[in-house]
């Protein structure tokens, strides 16, 4: 599958994450085929669909609620739109064409306060987003992704994940915390400026 191949999971947690470019609208089958295989109930998405006029993201979901799309084998409805002062919550449905029987809530969370290669300009909001995120019951690793799938998908997963491991410890070393998720997907944290 095209889009599988910037997938990979990530951090210390058995397959708490995968991170993932933004599909394209060629694999949009193919990223809900790895969300439903992969059974994760959560998206995270750190990116807006357009940012200082260039597209980052194409939106593989529907514009509004009671609309449904259908992308290969899988249809996703929008139950629920929530929005937040920098977030907004979806409530979405999936079902597969092969499990005519099943459907799966998809929770995807979309944030939109932090630029392309920066920072957010207040670290609340971030702190409030990755709070809601982790309110959220998940069923499999949760799917991250901004642009590319690397710069702030991966500042999330390092944050999310040393928080995680702030819960059972006492000591944390952010670069050694940073080297493990690199060995898992490189580039993940592109810049000094997000580290």
């Amino acid at each position: 599958m095209s889009s599988r191949e910037t997938a990979t999971f990530s951090c210390e947690t058995r397959r708490a994450y995968i991170a993932t470019q933004a599909p394209l609208p060629h694999t949009f089958g193919d990223f809900w085929e790895m969300v439903w295989q992969e059974r994760s109930n959560i998206i995270v998405v750190i990116t807006k669909l357009v940012e200082h006029g260039r597209r980052k993201c194409d939106q593989y979901w529907p514009c509004s609620a009671g609309q449904s799309q259908t992308h290969g084998n899988f249809t996703v409805t929008l139950d629920l739109e929530r929005p937040n002062a920098h977030f907004v919550h979806r409530f979405l449905t999936l079902k597969s064409s092969h499990c005519l029987m099943t459907e799966r809530q998809v929770h995807q969370v979309h944030f939109t306060s932090w630029p392309d290669h920066g920072v957010p300009s207040n670290v609340f909001p971030l702190l409030s987003f990755l709070k809601y995120v982790s309110d959220i019951h998940s069923t499999g690793p949760i799917v991250v992704h901004c642009s590319a799938g690397v710069g702030r998908s991966g500042s999330f997963m390092l944050i999310d994940s040393m928080r995680r491991h702030l819960v059972v410890s006492d000591s944390l070393n952010i670069e050694a915390h940073l080297r493990h998720i690199r060995q898992q997907r490189a580039k993940l944290v592109q810049t000094v400026v997000t580290f």
